[in-house]
């Protein structure tokens, strides 16, 4: 709708061992994206907004504030994605014009979610009665059919797709047991 090329950063891109240096990089993304009129997205951007009283060096909350700089500062549209919302530090979260959340497919959306990624239809039944699921569980079953060049029966992605929802269930439980 924007009608701009993304321009893609993670934290591999934009964080440096050396002191200053992530700063450095975060400054220079929002500069590029700003002088190429692209929309900057950081992926897992909860990296450099997190909350700064749970930060122990001031090296990280150099970065923290180099980031809410940069976001004041830009006059483009941007975005970060996250899975950790609760740890953005609330003066970031104040910077963000729009806050959406992804929750789980409908059974409806799961259905055309399989149709997209499998070529397959599936009955509406079918996801009823299954786990619930999110876009990434259809693209890692994808990718395994894909490496494996396994068959691509209803029943064999059903099975698949329940795995990957439940393999996520049990890292978000552990997550929540150890504290993260």
């Amino acid at each position: 709708m924007l009608e701009m090329d993304v321009m893609l950063k993670d934290a591999a891109s934009l964080t440096s061992k050396y002191v200053g240096e992530t700063e450095k990089r975060i400054s220079a993304a929002f500069s590029e994206a700003e002088e190429r009129g692209m929309f900057l997205v950081i992926n897992e951007g909860d990296t450099f907004v997190r909350r700064r009283d749970d930060l122990d060096q001031n090296h990280e909350v150099s970065a923290v504030n180099a980031m809410l700089t940069c976001m004041e500062r830009h006059t483009q549209p941007f975005g970060f994605t996250t899975n950790l919302g609760k740890n953005i530090d609330p003066a970031a979260k104040r910077r963000f014009l729009f806050k959406v959340a992804f929750d789980y497919l409908k059974p409806e959306q799961s259905v055309l979610a399989f149709a997209h990624f499998f070529k397959l239809d599936c009955s509406l039944a079918d996801m009823q009665k299954g786990p619930r699921l999110v876009p990434a569980d259809f693209v890692n079953v994808r990718k395994q059919i894909d490496f494996m060049r396994g068959d691509m029966t209803e029943e064999r992605l059903l099975r698949l797709l329940a795995l990957e929802a439940k393999e996520r269930a049990d890292i978000y439980n552990a997550q929540l047991h150890n504290g993260k």
